[in-house]
């Protein structure tokens, strides 16, 4: 019974560990098909690794405690996490490696380690529990089958619940102190390892929470993980930022929050060139709130709608940001295509600033989107979009 629970539990963080890295990797490299595909290819790679090393060493060390001392330097590994990754992924971000690159060598750092000992798991586990030749193909099929059914839970949990919760930082240490445990399960002195496994996890989220108050000159206000970004909000002594992962986002001058630090909003007034009569106005991305709140102030005959697709970006503008209840402003958590899709009435305007460089939401992009956004316009009504490219060059 003891060996299922550990390979349920290594399977559960084996794919929770692969969720929470593209959270990890995407401050620094985006969350691009390149980051995504880098962190797929080294976690199977190690998992090959790791189904051989534990074959050859279940021959050659049929115990408990090879399993054991395995996920406990898995677990010793995943706690480290938290403290290593900041300074190793600023230097391959300096380094710029490129798109492509950068990602990969930062997955094989961080994660190849760790994955590798716990493809270990399956193999070791099938020799421990293989007592009779005659029923081992039996055996096998059931604890890869408790393994597996270990990395949907752990994927399913991580991605809907946890990192909404708890953030990256908590989930990296409860999943380095749930191989502690395990290990301490196997190697039967589980009330020996808790001890200093929470002692380590105490002082790791201590020594993290400091160096994280800082980054550069600025001060970090809130870092918080949604379900859609790793948000940021810090500021200097003049302004205020939203980040999501590496992006800028937008941010407010401390002594005034409707001027933004982003040029690009001045430009959404000469939407009044081709439309003097504006009204009633839809923006999909709220952001920092940074256009909502200066057309409030400029044009006092205009309504907005703000459509918001991640709940925390709007908490967050509330909060940091500025963005007041009004009677003219309502703010709506939704899909923008579902809301456009479903809105009743029609704009004088529709401000699209939902794309950012690291990844453009392909279904707000489409012919068939732009048709119905088309649909949803009032005779001479106009469509602004915040494009996010560059005026010249091969880019």
């Amino acid at each position: 019974m003891v060996l299922r629970i550990v390979v349920f539990g290594a399977g559960a963080v084996l794919m929770a560990l692969e969720i929470v890295g593209s959270r990890i990797l995407a401050p620094y490299f985006g969350s691009s098909v390149y980051v995504w595909g880098s962190l797929i290819s080294i976690f199977l790679a190690a998992l090959s690794a790791g189904y051989y090393l534990g074959g050859v060493a279940a021959d050659r060390w049929p115990r408990a405690g090879t399993l054991a001392l395995a996920l406990a330097v898995a677990g010793a590994l995943i706690l480290m996490l938290p403290m290593v990754s900041r300074p190793i992924l600023e230097t391959f971000s300096a380094w710029d490696l490129g798109p492509r690159a950068s990602p990969l060598l930062a997955s094989v750092v961080l994660f190849v380690l760790p994955s590798l000992l716990l493809g270990m798991t399956s193999p070791v586990a099938i020799k421990l529990a293989a007592t009779d030749l005659a029923t081992v193909g039996n055996t096998a099929g059931v604890l890869y089958a408790i393994s597996t059914a270990g990395s949907i839970a752990g994927t399913l949990l991580t991605a809907f619940a946890l990192i909404p919760a708890m953030g990256v930082r908590a989930i990296l240490y409860a999943l380095g102190v749930t191989l502690l445990l395990c290990s301490g399960l196997l190697a039967g002195h589980a009330r020996r390892v808790a001890g200093p496994a929470a002692a380590a996890l105490l002082v790791l989220s201590l020594a993290a929470a400091g160096a994280a108050q800082t980054v550069g000159i600025s001060r970090i206000l809130l870092e918080k993980d949604s379900v859609y970004h790793r948000i940021r909000v810090h500021e200097d002594a003049s302004w205020r930022y939203l980040r999501f992962d590496r992006s800028l986002q937008g941010g407010m001058l401390l002594k005034d929050p409707t001027i933004s630090p982003l040029r690009y909003t001045d430009y959404v007034h000469l939407a009044w060139l081709f439309t003097p009569t504006i009204q009633r106005m839809l923006v999909v991305g709220l952001g920092a709130g940074s256009i909502p709140k200066r057309f409030l102030v400029d044009y006092p005959q205009v309504s907005i709608e703000s459509v918001e697709l991640d709940p925390l970006v709007a908490e967050v503008a509330r909060t940091y940001f500025a963005v007041a209840d009004d009677p003219r402003h309502r703010i709506i958590v939704q899909d923008g295509r579902q809301y456009v899709r479903r809105a009743e009435g029609r704009y004088d305007m529709v401000l699209m600033d939902a794309y950012f460089a690291e990844g453009i939401p392909f279904h707000l992009v489409t012919r068939e989107f732009f048709e119905q956004l088309k649909a949803k316009l009032t005779p001479g009504g106009v469509v602004v979009a915040n494009i996010v490219g560059a005026l010249g060059g091969s880019n």
